[in-house]
């Protein structure tokens, strides 16, 4: 349940083994960007708790059972991790496995 970062953080501060995922709320579509505000405010909020999100997607890359629904659904979360503009020491806590499940499926 995505629940917005204003009710996300005070969580995050309050409950130090709380651990969040990217599978909902973190998504950018191919054709939509970050307004300047906003990416500045969820660059932030990343790098705050950056050992406390895991990358996630509600979609499965499974063998024989790709298709263009679940390539693009994917693609959605990697497309918003990427567009942050993440330090890589902090990419790789957050969205290490992301590469090379790229480089798998040659997206």
């Amino acid at each position: 349940m995505h629940i917005g970062l204003d009710k996300l953080a005070p969580l995050l501060d309050a409950y130090e083994n709380l651990y969040i995922d990217t599978s909902c709320g973190f998504v950018l579509r191919s054709d939509d960007d970050f307004c300047v505000g906003d990416r500045e405010i969820l660059y932030d909020f990343f790098v705050k708790y950056q050992d406390r999100i895991l990358f996630g997607t509600d979609s499965a890359l499974v063998p024989g059972a790709v298709d263009e629904y679940v390539i693009q659904s994917f693609l959605t979360h990697t497309r918003f991790i990427h567009k942050l503009g993440l330090p890589y020491d902090i990419l790789q806590k957050i969205a290490y496995e992301i590469v090379r499940s790229c480089l798998v499926w040659n997206l």
